[in-house]
């Protein structure tokens, strides 16, 4: 009895049509293809294999251009800044048209995988995906301070820059006596031992002898390369997404685990600021009949308050919808003024873009006040930063298990549900899948603007 082609199988099939007759693999001819899947027959002649479909072929191309090398296969499991994540992570940027012509070179005939050695001219593969996919910023794309700032307040949400507080957030995952230690905040590309550590010195990497320009993602992501360039945002809900999960997993895979909340269904959606929607949830008391338990993944990361410095207009280079942020080349230890260390429990499990609660477990001065204040835009921009850290705590912080701010995306719906207690922020390890709320219930909205969907 013929049975259904593996993934793997039918891929190999693909890849060989595809070669022997010289076309896309999205091109292909699917009567071609099923005639060498009915070469495959038993020692009475019958076939092995069920016909391919239509709709096969397209969840193998869709596999593919979602890596091209898979990130979660037990059987090839992908080691962070290995040859296959770098090749992903250029690969990312392609336009749809040009990503097939990426996919080929990394797939043997027999559908499996081809690793680093087996790939021919790694070299000018990374080139033109650099080449394709990112752009480096010019002259003209270059604010002073006082031009990031008056950028920044074009836009209602940037709160804290529009009374004249001139600071800006990023999202990190070292604590703050790492930042004192390395004398700052510099790309990846320009720091000897992650060159090392990251293989950006091998002889294929792009940054190996361009990494001293600071790239943007003109691609998928359209905001800056995670490795050239310091990402820094006016607005604070922003740089709370940041680190990303998935760089977690391969850069501080303790920083992730899982949270217990006590949750309510939601009956309509909060709007307004951050602040005004943490309110919201935690206004009222709520009858525990109303409540229930849910485990949600957690992570740990540090969220700094930065003295403004001249920055890349990222902005330029987006289009559709813009993601505030800016890409800053260097940023001194006295630069950075004030960190929040917080615990974000995700709505969507692995899933950056679902949403988040924040929770503030410490905020400190890394500056003598003072000194602080004297770099600041006036007495009046140092009040304002006092009470905004006040408030954040006020909010943010735990208080008998209540607290907490609500981050989405623009474009994306709240979660079904509104977190009223949260039980306990973080226990080390990944939650079980099913625990997702996304998963089992189906609510979520996918419509997210092309620049906020990482």
């Amino acid at each position: 009895m013929a049975t259904a082609l593996t993934r793997q199988l039918l891929r190999g099939l693909m890849v060989t049509v595809a070669r022997r007759d010289n076309v896309a693999l999205d091109n292909l001819s699917l009567r071609a293809l099923n005639a060498e899947v009915r070469l495959a027959v038993d020692h009475a002649g019958q076939p092995l294999y069920n016909q391919a479909t239509t709709n096969d072929v397209k969840a193998v191309i869709a596999e593919l251009r979602a890596g091209p090398f898979p990130t979660h296969d037990p059987a090839r499991p992908m080691e962070q800044f290995s040859f296959e994540y770098w090749y992903n992570y250029f690969f990312k940027e392609l336009a749809w048209a040009r990503q097939l012509d990426f996919i080929m070179p990394v797939l043997n005939d027999d559908g499996s995988y081809r690793t680093e050695n087996q790939v021919f001219e790694k070299e000018r593969l990374f080139s033109e995906m650099l080449e394709l996919g990112f752009t480096p910023f010019v002259a003209n794309d270059k604010l002073t301070a006082d031009q990031v700032m008056a950028h920044a307040i074009k836009d209602s949400l940037s709160e804290l820059q529009r009374k004249n507080v001139n600071v800006l957030f990023r999202g990190d995952g070292r604590p703050s006596e790492k930042i004192k230690k390395d004398g700052g905040t510099k790309p990846q590309t320009r720091v000897d031992d992650l060159r090392v550590s990251r293989h950006m010195l091998s002889y294929w990497h792009p940054f190996k002898t361009r990494g001293d320009s600071v790239w943007v993602r003109k691609g998928f992501n359209q905001d800056n390369c995670l490795f050239s360039a310091v990402s820094v945002t006016p607005q604070f809900g922003v740089a709370t997404k940041f680190p990303l999960l998935n760089d977690l997993e391969g850069s501080n895979p303790d920083a992730i685990g899982h949270a217990w909340v006590m949750v309510r269904d939601r009956t309509q959606a909060a709007g307004g600021s951050a602040f005004q929607q943490a309110r919201q949830v935690f206004a009222k008391p709520q009858a525990e009949s109303a409540l229930r338990p849910l485990t949600l993944m957690a992570s740990k990361s540090n969220i700094y308050v930065v003295r403004a410095r001249s920055a890349y207009n990222t902005q330029n280079y987006q289009v559709g919808s813009t993601f505030p942020e800016y890409a800053s080349e260097d940023l001194d230890w006295a630069d950075h003024l004030l960190c929040f260390n917080v615990t974000r429990i995700h709505f969507g499990a692995g899933d950056a873009n679902a949403g988040h609660l924040i929770v503030v477990n410490e905020s400190r001065w890394l500056q003598d006040e003072a000194l602080i204040a004297s770099v600041l835009a006036g007495p009046a921009s140092m009040t304002e930063l006092r009470k905004f850290k006040a408030d954040i705590d006020a909010l943010a912080k735990l208080h008998s298990g209540a607290g907490g701010m609500v981050y989405t995306p623009p474009g994306v719906d709240p979660p079904p549900f509104d977190i009223v207690t949260v039980r306990e922020s973080f226990r080390p390890g990944k939650p079980a899948p099913d625990s997702d709320p996304f998963m089992t219930d189906g609510r979520r909205k996918i419509a997210i603007p092309a620049a906020f969907r990482n």
